[in-house]
């Protein structure tokens, strides 16, 4: 996890969420919950 962190904390989370295919899947959750 450690690699993904940078100087911008929500760029290296999307980054992060990006590169597993879980993650993905946590996005498009959330955007259909809180849109």
């Amino acid at each position: 996890l450690k690699r993904y962190l940078g100087t911008d904390p929500y760029d290296d989370t999307v980054t992060y969420l990006l590169s597993t295919r879980e993650g993905l899947g946590n996005i498009i959750y959330y955007l259909q919950r809180f849109a």
